[in-house]
């Protein structure tokens, strides 16, 4: 989770990038949802990501949040945007292996991790290949000067197993 008071973007923003796929992520798909929040405006989030993929994020009005939860206004609150990572499975484990050794840098890797593998993009009409278009300026912002993490996953082996007839089969 990256807390964001002082926020690099809008939720707006994210999710009109999204709708013009001018986004490059390892997670497939996103989605939107709206709730109301007051007489006049919703809470927005983003979801970048199946649910039960390997990593997937979300992007929302912790301010409408926070208001609505302690009856508060937005100004009393002041805006504040949230960024969250969801990792599952065997990428869980190689970050939590990450972090186990580089325990004090945990903000420094969820920002490397999401640079390795979200960006929102600058759409280029000469150039047909989104890889070479130029990252967001709110994106850069917001990531700043960040080493990218790869995380270091295992490939699972699929032993073969002998049958009586000598063939061979994918256990």
């Amino acid at each position: 989770m990256i807390r964001t008071k002082k926020p690099f973007f809008t939720i707006e923003q994210i999710k009109k990038k999204c709708e013009k796929e001018e986004f490059i992520s390892n997670s497939e798909g996103y989605h939107f949802d709206e709730s109301k929040f007051d007489d006049f405006d919703t809470a927005k989030t983003v979801y970048i990501g199946a649910g039960k993929s390997g990593l997937s994020y979300r992007f929302y009005d912790k301010d409408k949040e926070v208001c609505s939860k302690h009856n508060k206004t937005l100004d009393e609150v002041g805006s504040w945007k949230r960024t969250e990572m969801q990792l599952r499975d065997d990428k869980a484990h190689a970050f939590a292996m990450t972090f186990k050794d580089r325990p004090l840098e945990l903000g420094e890797l969820a920002f490397g991790l999401l640079a390795n593998n979200l960006r929102f993009v600058v759409p280029n009409r000469n150039e047909s290949n989104k890889s070479r278009w130029k990252t967001c300026r709110f994106w850069e912002r917001f990531l700043g000067a960040v080493e990218v993490l790869k995380l270091q996953v295992p490939k699972h082996i699929i032993p073969l197993r002998k049958h009586s007839n000598g063939s061979q089969r994918v256990a």
